[in-house]
């Protein structure tokens, strides 16, 4: 049977690396204390509460990083050449 440690370090692996290696430790020890303490509507409020916090810490990550760039839109921003112009200009109107 797998501890209740190894249970609640698989869960805090909802949140990225650079938190869990700052609180991860914190946040599993208060996991079992409620875990502990028989707390059971305690300890699901937690868990709810971790999962939450895994999502919105990635998404705020995901929302502070540059956006994707194109391979030729990288590369036209390199040449500005007279080869590019063709690959970076918008793509002619389709008629109706």
């Amino acid at each position: 049977m797998i501890s209740a440690e190894a249970q609640y370090r698989t869960l805090v692996r909802v949140l990225p690396a650079w938190y869990r290696a700052e609180r991860g430790d914190e946040m599993v020890g208060t996991l079992l204390d409620l875990h502990g303490e028989r707390a059971r509507a305690a300890l699901w409020s937690e868990l709810w509460a971790l999962l939450a916090l895994g999502v919105r810490t990635r998404l705020a990550a995901r929302a502070r990083r540059p956006p994707a760039r194109s391979p030729s839109a990288i590369w036209c921003g390199r040449s500005r050449s007279s080869a590019c112009s063709g690959a970076c200009s918008d793509p002619p109107a389709t008629p109706a």
